[in-house]
């Protein structure tokens, strides 16, 4: 006879939520699920000992468990303390916490006037709600223009065109002038203008080969809102950095201010975090009052 209490065990209730999402349901034979079939790794039970731990994979590196931010004061003229710690499911991306960690800054009175972080914090919204519902300037490299006009370095990337906000117009680096500007409707696209050229002016320009592949097609281009687009813009201009896609380490930086032995620090703080709490792995940082430095270790 089943005993009430035994289905009410936290264990066995784990047992079969990953009974659950690994094997079919009835009336079917139990067999395991697609890949196609699965919850997102987000969702997934990845160990029995730790039902809030997840599967998560980083330049080649696998681990189950969790990511955990640091934050650390990195003011030339007095000591450097980690004064914030935020922990989560090795599935959080890193752009989706400062506002958290600026939040929890902010209820202790250690908001910074700068906050120094990792490639991977710094979008566009970022740099724009961290200054605007904090007062907080985030200062870092920001990731380059993935498009390939940007990787040759002679096309024509997104940076070469004027925008006229007011006047909801682009110009090329050719001087022609867009055809149509409307807002973009689909929630999925990173974007909230579509630009596009006129195809005669693209067709007939000497430039083509270095704005865009299409054989008969103009150029387009999705802009994100003004403020944001402003901000990345202007963030890229002033980094004029080369991004290896890397660890910090290799990023190579040139007529960028910040703070001596960043990177070396760096490397300190994670050593420290894992030597005296036993913290493994990976790593990552941030920086408030003046300034702070944000790191991830997972």
């Amino acid at each position: 006879m089943a005993l009430p209490w035994l289905s009410a065990l936290p264990a066995i209730v784990t047992l079969r939520q990953v009974w659950a999402e690994q094997y079919t349901d009835p009336p079917e034979p139990p067999r395991w699920r697609a890949v196609t079939d699965l919850a997102s790794a987000g969702a997934l039970i990845a160990s029995p000992y730790d039902p809030e731990a997840r599967w998560s994979t980083k330049r080649g590196v696998d681990w189950v468990g969790y990511k955990v931010h640091l934050t650390e004061t990195c003011n030339p003229d007095t000591p450097h303390r980690i004064i914030q710690v935020e922990t989560t499911p090795a599935t959080i991306q890193d752009d989706q916490l400062l506002p958290t960690i600026h939040t929890a800054l902010a209820a202790e009175g250690l908001l910074p006037r700068e906050h120094l972080v990792d490639a991977g914090y710094t979008t566009a919204a970022v740099l724009v709600t961290s200054q605007r519902e904090h007062g907080v300037a985030v200062v870092d490299p920001v990731a380059r223009d993935p498009s390939w006009q940007a990787k040759a370095g002679e096309g024509f990337e997104k940076a070469r065109f004027v925008v006229d906000w007011e006047a909801e117009m682009v110009t090329c680096p050719a001087g022609k002038r867009s055809l149509s500007w409307h807002p973009v409707t689909d929630p999925t696209k990173d974007a909230a203008f579509h630009v596009r050229f006129a195809r005669s002016d693209c067709l007939a320009c000497a430039d083509r080969t270095r704005c865009t592949k299409a054989k008969s097609e103009p150029r387009e281009l999705m802009l994100q809102m003004r403020e944001e687009y402003e901000a990345l813009h202007a963030m890229r201009q002033r980094c004029r950095l080369r991004l290896n896609f890397g660890s910090p380490a290799e990023l190579v930086v040139a007529r960028w201010p910040r703070p001596g032995g960043y990177t070396a620090r760096q490397g300190g703080v994670v050593a420290r975090s894992a030597a005296v709490v036993g913290r493994r792995r990976c790593a990552g940082r941030s920086c408030p009052m003046p300034s702070h430095c944000t790191w991830r270790r997972c």
